[in-house]
């Protein structure tokens, strides 16, 4: 599925090389977006809504 997020962010070049690229740069950009308007005021914070929001 592509949302205007995807659109809005796919112009972005991914600078990452070799194995520094475990997630895709994009799903981790929305994801943080997405963190911050639910509240998340730290990394740690980004990270525990990813995972409780892994399936979606």
């Amino acid at each position: 599925m592509t949302t205007s997020l995807h659109d809005h962010f796919r112009w972005i070049p991914d600078p990452r090389t070799g194995n520094n690229k475990k997630h895709n740069l994009l799903e981790v950009i929305i994801l943080s977006v997405l963190a911050v308007v639910c509240g998340a005021e730290s990394w740690y914070e980004m990270e525990e809504l990813a995972r409780k929001k892994k399936t979606f």
